[in-house]
């Protein structure tokens, strides 16, 4: 079995392998039901070619050696393959194509590979290899995690196909296991030495978090770069709000959810606050059952009836109205009110057992009980029983905007009815059964810097980090470290592109 070094700190230069280190690069190629290739790609004859010229010794050749941290020449040109292979069936691009091209990749990869060594070698030196039991069982559970999503892909992938039995559908998962295990560690790798490859992986991704951890942790962001991007974002906060005030909740559901806003990068609420908006505690109760396709006909009829009255009551007060056009709107409006009562009355039936836990709740709360603890119980809205932001200061509302992400109109319109520190009555809509509480007012106006100093830091600090490390990295690089490349090896592959 050949040793694959899987990447992990890619050069963004060299290429964006995202979707190429994970099973969906399994399709890049035409494969057989049975999860097999159905031939040999054309890249991976170029490169058979290219490797046949290496002698096993040569192969075994360390090319990068940092202290007891090496990569073979074999190691090497698995790593070239790769990104070869990427450009090749991608895009059509042949990177060996000439001499000055294959030079550029060749720099490239190098000084990555280097970094990934120089990386580890460092790690040893500090004493970050040497694991406690508490580390090791958290590499355990990363490791866990990731199998598990593994195997998940290939039996979401393969559900749609029909098996004779579990064990029939186990084979197929595992021949397609096999097939990634080959194509990251090479021809003949059992599922067992792939396991181990992957949690070998975990273990190398733990230290290497553990080194940036260490050379990072004194790094701050200076006051003054933090006063600076404060006074530039609530200008922008405050024109973009104060013209979108309904885009404020997505914004702010965002953050609180991931940590970031909408641009997944920005770690800091919004700096400005829209007026019109409150926070609210949510119990949810779903049903184990559904409505059926009546009801949903029911809907659409329903949307489309209102459609047709907002027209055409449009149309009687600009052109005045017809006998004809006003028997029509009472036609519309009984129609869609039996529509409405004979759903109403098909979803409190299969709501039955959500209207049971909603009283038991509210029973509960009648009774005196906390209405966080109550919710924390019973809700079945995840975004409130799995804790953080939420459950913690509840989630903005607003009757006055419609955002993105909103609440239900029927939501709205029991929140509208509540005071400060009120509960409603249990009420159903197409999600389920609902208890709302009503926290208070958000008040309006501009964040301080003070009040969001720590998330501006986050933010930045990150970048300060990066900066830093990478700062280090070159300063190991540059010298004082026992660093050693076989650079004949390195350059014979550009001479044998010149023959």
């Amino acid at each position: 079995m050949k040793k694959t070094i899987r990447l992990t700190a890619l050069i963004l230069g060299i290429i964006m392998l995202i979707c190429f280190f994970t099973s969906c690069a399994l399709y890049n190629d035409e494969t057989k039901s049975d999860g097999s290739k159905t031939s040999e790609t054309e890249s991976e004859r170029d490169f058979a070619k290219v490797r046949a010229a290496y002698t096993q010794a040569q192969l075994d050749t360390p090319v990068i050696t940092i202290g007891e941290r090496n990569v073979t020449w074999s190691e090497y040109l698995d790593f070239f393959e790769e990104i070869y292979s990427y450009y090749k069936t991608n895009y059509g691009m042949d990177i060996m194509s000439d001499a000055p091209t294959l030079t550029e990749y060749l720099d490239l990869i190098t000084e990555s590979l280097a970094k990934d060594t120089m990386v580890l070698y460092k790690a040893d030196e500090l004493g970050l290899s040497d694991l406690t039991d508490e580390q090791k069982a958290e590499i355990q559970a990363n490791y866990e995690k990731e199998v598990s999503e593994m195997y998940g892909y290939y039996i979401d992938y393969l559900g749609s196909e029909e098996y004779e039995d579990d064990a029939a559908m186990s084979e197929a998962i595992d021949k397609y296991i096999i097939d990634e295990a080959e194509y990251y560690c090479g021809e003949g790798t059992t599922i067992e030495e792939y396991l181990e490859y992957l949690y070998k992986q975990e273990e190398e991704k733990y230290i290497k978090d553990l080194l940036y951890e260490a050379v990072t942790k004194d790094v701050t962001v200076p006051e003054n770069e933090l006063r600076e991007w404060y006074d530039k974002q609530i200008d922008n906060d405050t024109e973009y709000f104060k013209e979108h005030p309904e885009s404020y909740k997505d914004e702010v559901d965002s953050y609180e959810i991931t940590g970031y806003i909408s641009d997944e990068k920005t770690a800091v609420s919004p700096l400005y606050i829209p007026e019109g908006y409150a926070r609210v505690y949510h119990i949810l109760f779903k049903s184990e059952n559904k409505t059926s396709d009546k009801y949903e006909e029911n809907k659409d009829k329903m949307e489309a009836l209102a459609e047709e009255y907002g027209k055409l009551s449009f149309e009687i007060a600009l052109n005045g109205g017809t006998e004809t056009d006003n028997d029509r709107l009472n036609e519309i409006m009984t129609e869609y009110s039996n529509l409405a009562k004979e759903n109403k009355t098909e979803l409190s039936e299969a709501y039955k057992d959500a209207k049971e836990k909603a009283d038991e709740a509210y029973a509960r709360l009648e009774a005196g009980e906390d209405f966080a603890a109550v919710m924390k119980e019973y809700t079945d809205d995840t975004t409130f029983a799995e804790g953080g932001a939420f459950a913690e200061k509840g989630r903005l509302i607003s009757t006055r905007y419609t955002s993105k992400t909103d609440w239900s109109e029927s939501i709205k319109r029991e929140f509208g009815k509540l005071k400060k520190g009120e509960y409603s009555s249990a009420f159903i809509d197409d999600d389920g059964y609902h208890i709302i509480f009503r926290i208070g007012k958000v008040q309006q106006g501009k964040r301080t810097f003070e009040d969001a100093k720590a998330e501006i830091e986050e933010t930045l600090l990150s970048s300060y980090k990066d900066n830093s490390y990478s700062e280090q990295m070159e300063t190991w690089l540059s010298g004082g470290t026992p660093l050693e490349y076989n650079h004949e090896l390195i350059e014979s592959l550009v001479k044998r592109i010149g023959e």
